[in-house]
């Protein structure tokens, strides 16, 4: 249901605007908004403005989150991320605590990424170093002797044979040249040469297919053989060390995470105590705060107040004009068992104040329709197993958790319907014998079924033209509560007069109901315009639109069947329950999509249509962030 809101106005002397702040951000429960300066003369009230303090105070907070939160990213999240509180007064203490912290998890990271780095170059040269080693091996320690190491494309490979006439001619055929394949896209080429000729061999390293094996910084001046040595060793050290950090590192996230994570959540909460202070007005001496909090915690903050001030600060309640309260902000409050269905309103803009919160009536609705479409007690029973181990599972994640509890209730529903329809997965429990004489079968009374579904169609359309009539008069908006009675009297006299011609009752009053209709549709028509005629229509085709009950319900019954004669016709049992098991699989799949959409459908676009007012303003209290 919506909360009876009331307005409030908070005066005080300048000096206690701080506590004052403080104080309502502790209790959580006002929704601050823009102090109204037009009730007052403006040289009696203006916005109080940040003293140059406070700036300071605010860049200082700012400067610190920021490092606070790029702190966090480099921490480990651990499992448990409840935060330590951190008192505001303590915030500096806890920041001078932090920066040795701070630096020594940069260090740390640095030192990771350094590995890291190290590791993917040892990675990339290692194979092409293997393929020398070999080669090298081979030239044994002359020292007169260097090496140089290329690869060519084994693509372009006929450039290999130039680039030896060259180094031939460069060397006075005082050279050694080894090849080898690398992979199935290059060859390794090493060439052994007098250490005077080396500048001379280099310039002629040209083109597209050849690559000189430019070794890292670390490793460009050894020898070959040596530097292979080198990465391999280094290729075996690397992961531990990296691993060594990495527990560093999680030993530190386990011991500041929480404490940082409170450190960031206390100075949101001093910026936006700061920033309250754009919607206070005053004069030079004091200071006035409106905002709206929930009329059942009126005298909770008055008492609050007169104990932390001792009556230097007022809080009264003020009247609210009709202006005023279509901006009332609203708050939904609901029961424990009807709360899990307030997620359906998230698709929904917010009611508007002293409307009607459809959430109960959505939380009776929508199970039993979807009951009535589903209608398996074999599928319900599956389906509220698998709700409750989830609902287990997700139980920190609130909509996760909420919606698990709607498939719960929604899965006992057609665990019910289920044993009425006498169906426990499709025909199953009929061929055992549980349900020999069912209360009604579905599947061979379609005309009846298809009677009902239209039946609970005209209830729930009835239904919502009353809730908007009962609360267009409680609002004392006479007009639309006429609209809307209007419009269930003449839907009551046309529905009655094609029930009459259908011979589903005696034809007594078809003439005054016929008269009845139409003074009735001219009255819509007065008091709408063409507009009460297109809702008229709209409201037949609303009702019509519950036959996708029977339609929905039906297939889904068809569908059962089939999965067990599909199982039947298989000579081997064990083929024929893998196909029977597989059909149901499939069935109960859909059975929590589909009617779940249809029975959505008729919540939104036919029944919410009848009373639902949209363009209200959200309750946001002023609190302490979580």
């Amino acid at each position: 249901m919506i909360e009876e809101m009331s307005k409030i106005q908070i005066i005080g002397t300048r000096t206690l605007l701080d506590e004052c702040i403080r104080t309502m951000h502790a209790l959580s429960v006002v929704h601050i908004e823009n102090v109204h300066q037009g009730k007052t003369p403006e040289r009696f009230i203006q916005k109080i403005p940040l003293n140059p303090d406070k700036i300071e105070e605010r860049k200082s907070l700012q400067k610190s989150l920021k490092g606070l939160e790029d702190l966090l990213d480099l921490f480990t999240k651990p499992r448990d991320t409840t935060r330590k509180t951190v008192p505001y007064h303590s915030i500096q203490d806890t920041l001078d605590t932090l920066t040795p912290i701070e630096n020594k998890t940069k260090e740390l990271h640095y030192k990771k990424d350094s590995l890291e780095e190290e590791l993917g170059s040892v990675g990339r040269y290692e194979r092409i170093l293997k393929v020398f080693a070999p080669m090298i091996s081979k030239l044994g320690s002359f020292k007169s002797i260097d090496t140089l190491g290329i690869t060519i494309e084994r693509s372009k490979i006929e450039v290999l044979e130039l680039l030896e006439e060259e180094i031939n001619k460069a060397t006075s055929g005082s050279y050694m040249l080894y090849k080898r394949s690398v992979d199935d896209k290059l060859t390794g080429v090493l060439i052994a040469h007098s250490k005077s000729s080396g500048d001379d061999i280099k310039k002629l390293l040209t083109g597209e297919a050849i690559n000189e094996v430019v070794l890292p910084d670390d490793y460009r001046e050894l020898p070959f053989l040596i530097a292979l040595t080198k990465m391999v060793t280094k290729k075996e050290e690397i992961p531990g060390k990296i691993k060594e950090v990495n527990l560093k590192l999680n030993s530190i996230s386990g011991e500041w995470y929480k404490i940082v994570l409170g450190a960031r959540t206390a100075i949101l909460d001093a910026l936006e105590e700061l920033g309250t202070i754009n919607y206070c007005g005053g004069s030079k001496h004091s200071f006035i705060i409106e905002g709206w909090l929930p009329k059942g915690k009126l005298y909770e903050v008055k008492e609050s107040f007169e104990e932390t001030f001792r009556g230097n600060v007022m809080v009264r309640e003020l009247a609210v004009s009709e202006i005023e309260e279509a901006n009332t902000p609203v708050l939904i409050k609901n029961t424990r068992i009807v709360r899990p269905f307030e997620i359906f309103l998230g698709f929904l803009p917010t009611p508007h104040y002293r409307s009607v919160d459809p959430t109960p009536w959505i939380a009776i609705f929508f199970p039993i329709f979807f009951g009535l479409i589903v209608g398996d007690l074999g599928y319900g029973a599956v389906l509220f197993l698998i709700g409750i181990y989830l609902r287990h599972r997700l139980s920190k994640k609130p909509l996760l958790r909420d919606m698990m509890e709607i498939m719960c209730v929604s899965a006992l529903s057609a665990m019910i319907f289920g044993a009425i329809f006498g169906e426990l997965f499709g025909n199953i429990g009929k061929d055992i014998g549980a349900f020999t004489h069912p209360l009604f079968d579905r599947a061979h009374t379609l005309k009846v079924f298809l009677s009902i579904s239209i039946g609970i169609g005209v209830g729930h359309i009835f239904l919502g033209l009353i809730i908007a009539t009962i609360n267009y008069l409680g609002r004392r908006k006479f007009v639309k509560a006429l609209e809307k009675a209007s419009m269930l009297f003449l839907l009551t006299s046309f529905l009655l007069i094609i029930a009459m011609k259908l011979d589903f009752l005696p034809s007594i009053a078809t003439f005054p109901l016929i008269i009845s209709s139409l003074v009735f549709l001219v009255l819509l028509i007065v008091l709408e315009g063409v507009l009460g005629v297109v809702e008229f229509i709209k409201a037949i085709s609303n009702i019509l639109s519950y036959t996708r009950i029977m339609a929905v319900g039906t297939a889904s019954v068809v569908l059962a069947l089939i999965a067990n004669k599909a199982g039947s016709m298989v000579d081997n049992i064990v083929l024929g329950i893998t196909i029977t098991v597989l059909f149901h699989t499939v069935n109960i799949m859909l059975s929590v999509v589909t009617p779940s959409v249809q029975s959505l459908r008729l919540q939104y676009v036919e029944f919410l249509s009848k009373f639902y007012e949209g363009g209200g303003k959200k309750y946001l209290p002023f609190k302490k962030n979580d």
